[in-house]
Parts: structure tokens; sequence; C-alpha cells
């Protein structure tokens, strides 16, 4: 009997404070904001993706070096706040994408503490992918897809991969994009910037990361096309 009353207990905590492991661990694309009522939409050549794990989450804009990083706690099911938030320095933006980093950097209260929390969200299937919603606590929306905009400067899904994850020395990359030429910004989970790795090759290459200390980076690989994507390895 107790065994069951233990096991009931467990899953109506994990019902409780669990999230919807569809958040997690993948990029998701910016679509839309609104905020203050008023529609501020991705355009081809402004975009925006988001990346959320258990314990952090990680903004980026394609044609900017610029975004956000900061810890994440999930209080209840679809439900989040985030902490210690810090904008990664926003070099090389254009004024229009300058504007709408802005714009989704508020939506977060990145700017101000404390920040925008609590957070509610709701994924909703959409065909082969899903669109996530986020609302910020002035009822503001960030509306994601998994479904990336060519044309707007992201990576299709799955062309890039790292391995292996955990690593200890060598973090390959792969992409099945031939592009040749990439730049890779390896980040902490606080956002500071480590490294900057201009590399040249089409379908495979290395970076050493046996001097990093052990614990969770973000790795955005950036085309000479302006694409980027973001991947989340831990170190050993």
């Amino acid at each position: 009997m107790k065994t069951i009353l233990y096991i009931l207990i467990f899953n109506f905590s994990t019902i409780c404070l669990g999230q919807d492991p569809i958040l997690l661990d993948r990029e998701w694309f910016l679509n839309e904001l609104i905020i203050d009522g008023e529609s501020y939409p991705r355009t081809p050549n402004v975009d925006g993706l988001a990346y959320f794990s258990e314990e952090s989450m990680f903004t980026s804009h394609s044609t900017c070096s610029g975004g956000l990083s900061a810890t994440i706690s999930y209080s209840a099911a679809n439900i989040f706040e985030i902490f210690d938030g810090v904008v990664l320095v926003d070099m090389g933006c254009t004024p229009e994408a300058k504007t709408f980093m802005e714009k989704h950097h508020s939506f977060y209260g990145i700017y101000e503490n404390p920040h925008n929390n609590p957070f509610d969200y709701i994924i909703v299937p959409n065909g082969d992918h899903f669109s996530l919603t986020v609302a910020n606590v002035y009822g503001d929306q960030a509306i994601y897809g998994t479904q990336p905009i060519l044309s707007a400067g992201s990576f299709h899904r799955n062309a890039v991969a790292v391995y292996p994850n955990p690593v200890k020395t060598k973090l390959n990359i792969t992409t099945t994009t031939l592009q040749e030429n990439l730049v890779l910004k390896t980040f902490t989970i606080k956002g500071k910037l480590l490294s900057t790795q201009n590399v040249v090759f089409k379908k495979e290459t290395s970076i050493d990361v046996s001097g990093l200390s052990s614990g969770i980076y973000f790795l955005k690989i950036e085309d000479g096309n302006g694409n980027t994507t973001i991947k989340k390895f831990i170190k050993e």
C-alpha cells in the first residue's frame, strides 16, 4: 500500500512540476512577437531562435552576434521563470535586426530586474512540426515553430550535428549543407563568449574542448550566408 501511495505521489509531482519534453533540447524559430498588442513578425532579413534546456535558455539572431542567456526554473507544468539573464554582445547587427532582437529580449524582461516572470507556454502540433506560444506576466507573446523559414537565416533542422555528447577532448561537427566557411562560437551557460573559430570544411570538422571545465556549453554555428544554429554540449 505504501509503495502504491509513493508511486501515486511521485507521478502527481511529476505532472505538476514537469515540463513538456517537446520544449527541451530543440531549436524554436521565432515567427512573431506580440508586445503591448502590437505584432512584430519575422521577416526574411530578420530572424531569431530560442533553445530551452532543463537548466537554461539561450536565444540567437542570425544577422547579429548577440542573443541572451538565462538560468531557467520550471515551477509547475508549462510554467517557467528565468533568472540571471545576460545579454550577449550584439556587434554586426543591421538596424532592423537590432530592433527585432531588442524586442525579443524585452519580451523576457531581460533588461529589467525582476524579469517578466512567470512565463506560461503551450505547444500545439502543426502537421509534422510544432508551434510554441510563450506568454509573459503582462500577456505579451512570443510565437515560435520548429519549422525554419530557410530564407530567414537558419539551418534546416538536423542539418548540423555535434558528437560525442558528452565530450572529453574533441567535439565533432557534421553538416549536410556543403558550406565551406563556418564560424564557431562557444558560450558558457551564462552567456559568456569563450572563443570564436573560423573553420573551412564541407561535411565534418572538430574542435578541441579539452581545456574547458566540466559543465554545459552552447556552440553557435554560423555559415557564410548568415544561417545559424545552436547546439548544446556537455563537457565531461
